[in-house]
């Protein structure tokens, strides 16, 4: 018998991976159109949903800190670019998270997990960083995704590097 207490909640709360089940099959036969925003905005709708629920429950919790949002922002952008390329595309490409790349063919243990990649013939095209605030370990952004694009490019040089940041907090001063 379930706990009475929070059922409303739990069962809410697991009815959520079906209703991602449903979306997905969706975005297999959905017509993308690149020229638009609605990728984008769908993103910016869940997060949105996402902080709602997060900040408000952090007020009714009395918390001092948010629900970290990185890996949410992730999974939702995980969900619509894994739908555009191997759906679209038939297959050819397959979409990982936290795929382990080697960086050094001489050293087993050395790698680096980018946050999305993209593969064709199981060789790496893309490796894309999603991020959602200017830190990352403490450290400037610029100097992490400089030194991520160098690991990259060194041992893929035909791989495509990105980042999908949710605000633009790079210096748009800059002449790079």
């Amino acid at each position: 018998m379930k706990n009475e207490i929070d059922r409303d909640s739990t069962d809410k709360y697991k009815s959520l991976l079906q209703v991602q089940y449903s979306i997905f099959e969706k975005l297999k036969s959905y017509t993308f159109d690149l020229s638009k925003t609605e990728i984008t905005d769908a993103i910016i709708e869940r997060m949105d949903a996402f902080w709602h629920f997060n900040i408000n429950n952090k007020e009714l919790l009395e918390r001092r800190t948010n629900s970290v949002a990185a890996d949410f922002f992730t999974e939702t952008c995980l969900l619509f670019i894994k739908a555009y390329f191997e759906n679209k595309h038939n297959g050819i490409y397959k979409v990982y998270s936290e795929e382990q790349i080697k960086t050094d063919p001489n050293n087993k243990r050395k790698h680096i997990k980018p946050d999305i990649s993209i593969k064709k013939n199981n060789k790496l095209v893309a490796a894309i960083e999603i991020k959602i605030s200017n830190s990352f370990k403490r450290k400037s952004i610029d100097a992490h995704l400089k030194d991520r694009e160098l690991q990259i490019k060194t041992f893929y040089p035909n791989a495509y590097f990105g980042v999908i940041a949710f605000w633009n907090f790079f210096n748009t001063n800059s002449e790079e």
